[in-house]
């Protein structure tokens, strides 16, 4: 399976360690909230998916669940107790926003 349209299938995924949005942006109710399933979860609302995508895939992850270790398997990366000695601990999930043009291309902006 692939980002082309013969093989992706729009659905949200969603555990207590992680959510993953899978979006098709022609057929997504915008303004609907994407969770992990824990009451403590950040909660985010894709209001537009922007002029030049296609496809969103949207995965959160709480960056201290296990020491790090989640976010470090489902993400590849450590976040740490907190990004620097200079702030505070985490109090929201990690959040990775990818966005695709219709010919399934990486958009950077």
């Amino acid at each position: 399976p692939g980002l082309g349209a013969e093989h992706f299938v729009p659905k949200v995924l969603v555990s207590e360690s992680r959510v993953e949005a899978l979006i098709s942006v022609k057929k997504w109710a915008f303004g609907r909230e994407i969770f992990r399933n824990d009451p403590t979860a950040t909660k985010v609302r894709l209001l537009d998916g922007g002029d030049a995508a296609d496809k969103v895939i949207i995965t959160m992850v709480d960056p201290l669940e296990a020491d790090g270790a989640v976010a470090a398997q489902q993400l590849g990366k450590s976040y740490g107790s907190k990004p620097s000695e200079h702030w505070q601990d985490w109090q929201t999930d990690v959040i990775r926003i990818e966005r695709f043009g219709a010919d399934c291309a990486v958009l950077e902006e």
